[in-house]
């Protein structure tokens, strides 16, 4: 049972601690293994480590964006960060991390990672006077501890004129009626646009979870359950996490996202439609520690000190030194027989972990080039060889790229750890690799295609723990003639002019389209989080996220809200083309003008709002004297080619490309060549489309490189 407190706070909406207590970080275990602190090892996703041995001694390595283990290139050698000896605890944010010392005193630092940097030394600050502190956590942006008298308090990052400051900012607890009744043990937040849900055990041990809505400056306190024998609890914020906790007795317990099997229930693997209330995880009950590490892969100590792992495994970062071959793991699987861990940490590729004795282990591998090699990537490079079959459709997703030529071969190259390739395996390619031997290939999307009968085909990651390895067919209709993939499934045009609609996060679309509406006037479509789309007309509908305004529509109806249906955005007519980002959408109108709207500096222009969270909810013209013809958005960068052939960017392309170049809030030229006529963006690579029909990449190719040697557990302090 449940019960429910409804808190009105729209008087307090302007105090700063209402948006800290929001930000309120992932919560880490603040039980003691062995007299000694589990929040030890601390992992950002940017690829720098801090450990605490057993000695109070801090160490930490910087690795590679990416590239988190060592090869001849580059080697893990953890450096001594302070010379004191009195360290108890870290943990990390993505830019910043927050120390607690054997003393009760707080500590904080700032890191900024440069690409191909081999060491960071971070200096500390203390925040505060007070040595009374006795719990920390990190979430993305926000730093939190819980003092003596189990208040919370954060930190957090600062913006000014709309850059991202990294300053320490501290942010009291309130002390109203409603929060001065809570005391906390452990909190944990799950962050998705604008929505939060912030999750905690309470001093007395009960589970408590906050739903915060933005718009109508309400909060929800409501309590899950009535046990009050909650020991810890661990989040990873963001989409696709989950949340972990330990009992008093022993027991495991999960809610949230088993997309990647993080909550061991088979009848909800690969579904999106979240487990919303604690199911136990196993029949056994001597869990110490649980972590979600990213959200997405779980690394876990039971009280005897062994190692188990479960959840995502693309790069082996479970410790079954597989590479590529089993993507999912489940049930929890224990790793090796040794029973001495004290400390587990991870990120996105790699794990890190120690036991009594002091000594440090890592493993997972590395899935893009390391740095150090000869290729130059600020450059445009050939995909194909010369004199090759020109390219007449192409798609770059994630860390993988797939090309249709004039011959009618489908070619596909990157990362192909869920199928992606659809080469009937998961063993991803440098190399441009034919899919199959047809040779009728018409228009590829990402995991997606047409063939020049009309007929529609899939592969890859479909839901469920087995990716389809090679093309299948979709249906038995012959007259489709358009087909992208988006974050909310796949979408495909026909002749008629009609959309139609599959897959996507919830399961119940099932593997056959679906008619969106009825028109039948549908021209161009793009998608992420996020859908826009054309009409013949001219007009431009968007549908499904507008947390940051990114679909242009800000009537009290749609702004900041998610969008269930088409709805019509931005002028009447004239619209082209349209490409999303994460958070931020591009508009291209029949003039050549370009226009944009949501959140991030990729807008291509000035906002009129500053901060970490700025955005412009309305559609505006990106100031430029060059007319457009083909655009491109991802998270952080915006491109676009213009009628003379030039490329085009703006935004932060470190983020995307990893190398020094300067972000710009307003349009630049990218490389010297002007025969340019289309781009299209990946995760951290860009294919460009020149005049005579060659592709060519820009950008930290995606490439793999074999390391069997890497995904095994070594020693490295």
């Amino acid at each position: 049972m449940s019960r429910n407190i409804t808190l009105p706070i729209s008087r307090f909406l302007s105090f700063k601690w209402l948006w800290a207590l929001f930000f309120v970080a992932c919560g880490w275990s603040n039980q003691a293994c062995a007299q000694y602190s589990l929040q030890a090892i601390a992992c950002t996703e940017d690829g720098y480590n801090l450990v605490v041995r057993p000695d109070g001694t801090l160490w930490g390595w910087l690795s590679p964006r990416h590239t988190q283990l060592d090869t001849a290139a580059q080697k893990i050698s953890p450096k001594r960060l302070s010379t004191e000896a009195n360290w108890q605890s870290v943990v990390a944010g993505r830019y910043m991390v927050l120390l607690l010392k054997r003393d009760g005193s707080l500590w904080g630092a700032k890191i900024l990672a440069s690409y191909g940097q081999s060491e960071i030394s971070p200096k500390f600050e203390q925040l505060g006077t007070g040595r009374t502190w006795k719990s920390i956590a990190a979430g993305e942006s926000y730093l939190t501890a819980i003092s003596a008298d189990k208040y919370l308090w954060a930190w957090h990052q600062v913006s000014k004129g709309g850059n991202d400051i990294l300053a320490f900012e501290p942010v009291a607890h309130p002390r109203n009626a409603y929060e001065q009744r809570m005391r906390w043990r452990q909190v944990g937040i799950k962050e998705i646009g604008m929505s939060v849900v912030i999750e905690g055990v309470s001093a007395e041990g009960s589970l408590w979870r906050w739903t915060i809505d933005y718009n109508s400056g309400q909060r929800e306190l409501m309590q899950v359950g009535q046990s009050k024998d909650w020991a810890s609890i661990t989040t990873g914020g963001g989409y696709e996490s989950c949340a972990l906790a330990i009992k008093k007795d022993g027991s495991l317990w999960g809610w949230g996202s088993n997309l990647f099997g993080q909550l061991v229930v088979p009848n909800n693997l690969g579904q999106t439609n979240d487990v919303e209330e604690p199911i136990r995880i196993g029949n056994g009950k001597k869990w110490h520690f649980a972590q979600a590490a990213w959200g997405k892969q779980v690394v876990a100590l039971q009280k005897d000190s062994s190692l188990w792992a479960w959840g995502l495994n693309t790069g082996g970062q479970l410790g079954t030194e597989q590479y590529y071959q089993t993507t999912i793991i489940a049930p929890p699987k224990q790793i090796g027989s040794v029973r001495s861990w004290i400390a587990v940490g991870g990120s996105r590729f790699h794990s890190v972990g120690m036991r009594a004795d002091g000594s440090l282990w890592v493993w997972g591998s590395s899935t893009y080039e390391q740095p150090g090699n000869t290729i130059d990537y600020t450059q445009l490079h050939r995909v194909f060889p010369v004199g090759d079959s020109p390219v007449v459709s192409f798609a770059a997703e994630g860390n993988y790229s797939a090309a249709v030529k004039k011959d009618g071969t489908l070619w596909t190259w990157g990362d192909n750890s869920v199928g992606q390739l659809g080469l009937g395996n998961l063993q991803s390619t440098d190399q441009p690799t034919q899919v199959g031997h047809d040779r009728d290939w018409l228009k590829v999307a990402s995991c997606a295609g047409i063939k020049q009968n009309g007929t529609l085909w899939e592969w890859g990651y479909i839901g469920g723990s087995t990716p389809l390895l090679v093309p299948r067919q979709i249906g038995t209709d012959h007259d489709w003639i358009d087909v992208v993939t988006t974050g909310l499934g796949k979408y495909a045009r026909k002749k008629d002019g009609t959309l139609w609609h599959w897959g996507g996060r919830d399961a119940a679309n099932g593997r056959l389209p679906v008619q969106v509406g009825k028109a039948r006037n549908w021209a161009s479509i793009a998608g992420d989080s996020h859908v826009l789309a054309t009409r013949t007309d001219g007009s431009m509908w968007g549908w499904g996220s507008n947390n940051m305004g990114e679909l242009g529509l800000s009537g009290p109806a749609q702004k900041l809200r998610t969008v269930g249906s088409p709805t019509q955005t931005g002028a009447a007519a004239g619209w082209q083309k349209v490409a999303t980002g994460s958070l931020h959408s591009l508009a291209l109108r029949s003039d050549g003008t370009l226009w944009s709207c949501g959140h991030t500096t990729a807008l291509g222009r000035d906002l009129p709002n500053k901060g970490r969270d700025a955005y412009d909810a309305v559609w505006q013209q990106i100031p430029a004297k060059v007319r457009w013809r083909s655009i491109a958005a991802n998270l952080s960068v915006s491109m676009a080619v213009a009628t003379d052939g030039t490329l085009w960017y703006t935004g932060n392309p470190y983020q995307v490309f990893q190398h020094e170049m300067p972000g710009t809030m307003y349009f630049k030229k990218l490389v010297k060549e002007s025969d340019c006529r289309e781009v299209a963006l990946g995760e951290h690579h860009a294919l460009v489309l020149r005049a005579d029909g060659s592709l060519w990449s820009y950008g930290t190719f995606p490439r793999t490189i074999p390391l069997p040697h890497a995904l095994k557990m070594r020693q490295v302090l």
